[in-house]
């Protein structure tokens, strides 16, 4: 895809730029859509679950820090670091930090 590459990161794809919408999880809206992915800003007040839908999910920190499920042993989560969920893997549970640091903000992209 060498060709294709640089393409996709300088021309517009098709999908949809709207307004944020709001989605089934209340603490999600969608920020845009595409026949391959659905793109949605997450404020989680408290632990937030994901996945468990046989789809595979992409979870980033945009602000803030929240640490995954202890039995996976990873380090908390902070601004720039990424998940992926496996299809297999199961309904998974993120949990905000709280302290002093500014709330928690996540960009979850799934599949449609």
């Amino acid at each position: 895809h060498v060709d294709e590459g640089p393409q996709a990161t300088t021309r517009l794809a098709p999908g949809s730029t709207a307004a944020a919408t709001a989605t089934d999880d209340p603490a999600g809206r969608r920020l845009g859509t595409s026949a391959y992915f659905l793109f949605d800003e997450v404020l989680p007040q408290g632990s937030w679950e994901v996945g468990g839908d046989d789809g595979c999910h992409f979870v980033a920190v945009i602000a803030g820090s929240a640490t995954m499920e202890d039995r996976w042993g990873l380090p908390p989560l902070g601004v720039g670091d990424c998940v992926l969920l496996p299809a297999s893997i199961g309904r998974q549970r993120l949990t905000p930090h709280a302290g002093d640091g500014p709330a928690v903000k996540l960009l979850h992209v799934a599949l449609p």
